[in-house]
């Protein structure tokens, strides 16, 4: 199981990398679109991206890792930038 983790792992670290080159050169007035018919921005999609892994991490690892409930609050599923307060 621990080289499944290990795999688990180097892929999320890839992957975060990848997104984050991708993303480099986009603007701050870029990132706030919200595309028609979207219902999220590129912030937003970034913000749940980071949820999304850091979730899987922690019900493959069973720790209880600390995370401002902002995280939940503002990319969990269901929310939506519309409800950022900027």
């Amino acid at each position: 199981m621990k080289q499944r983790h290990q795999v688990l792992f180097q892929q999320l670290h890839e992957y975060r990398n990848e997104l984050l080159e991708a993303v480099e050169s986009v603007s701050e007035e870029e990132a706030e679109i919200i595309p028609p018919p979207f219902n999220n921005n590129i912030r937003w999609n970034i913000g749940h991206v980071y949820l999304d892994q850091y979730l899987w991490i922690q019900a493959l690892t069973k720790e209880n890792l600390d995370m401002p409930s902002i995280f939940t609050q503002s990319f969990g599923f269901g929310t939506s930038p519309l409800a950022f307060n900027s």
